[in-house]
């Protein structure tokens, strides 16, 4: 009995999901997105810190230069 409940919740389970290829295809859209925006967000820290004189593309900082 246990065994004949089990199967009938992982085909419940199962049926709950939508495997479709427009499904999968939305998931991996999805995923794109958000790794264009992380990286949207980590250009914008950038181009802040580099507005500020904080950053420079070679790592220094500007109270290094500076101190030369």
């Amino acid at each position: 009995m246990k065994q004949d409940s089990l199967e009938f919740d992982r085909q419940q389970l199962l049926e709950g999901f939508d495997f479709t290829q427009s499904n999968l295809r939305m998931c991996r859209v999805r995923k794109e997105e958000i790794f264009y925006e992380l990286k949207l967000f980590k250009l914008t820290i950038h181009l802040k810190a580099f507005s500020q004189n904080l950053y420079r593309p070679d790592g220094e900082t500007n109270e290094r230069r500076t101190s030369s």
